[in-house]
């Protein structure tokens, strides 16, 4: 593979903002502080490990690869939150 010069963060960005909104999505009814907080928290531990890990398969530990799983949770959560408040809105005009 080509060595393509950030090509590693965003690829930690885009696994971590599917995770996040695949994972906020199968278990929200509801958009609930607690639950949400549970779910980000769970994603950036998953994170650590995932980066504490890297050694035992031949990869380095980097902070920044945490940082953007971080990232790619925030955004993703931020893409459920606000479409489960626009559908609620929804909801409440009619």
């Amino acid at each position: 593979m080509p060595d393509i010069p950030g090509k590693d963060k965003t690829l930690h960005v885009l696994a971590y903002f599917t995770a996040a909104i695949l994972i906020l999505l199968g278990f929200l009814r509801r958009v609930r502080f607690t639950e949400i907080l549970i779910l980000v928290l769970w994603l950036l531990i998953l994170g650590i490990v995932d980066e504490w890990t890297q050694p035992y398969f031949n990869r380095t530990c980097d902070f920044f690869d945490w940082l953007s799983d971080m990232g790619g949770v925030a955004a993703g959560t931020a893409v459920v939150v606000t479409l489960c408040l626009v559908k609620r809105r929804a909801l409440f005009q009619y």
